[in-house]
């Protein structure tokens, strides 16, 4: 494997990584303005 292979394999994981980042669901514990946490702790 040559560097321009390395690169490119870099810079693939780069972007997957951050269209992964943009799919991201952030607001999983809000429901309809409420906030929820959940413990597993029992």
């Amino acid at each position: 494997m040559d560097n321009r292979e390395s690169l490119r394999d870099v810079v693939f994981a780069y972007h997957t990584v951050e269209e992964a980042r943009e799919c991201r669901a952030t607001d999983i514990f809000k429901f309809g303005g409420n906030v929820y946490a959940f413990d597993s702790t029992t």
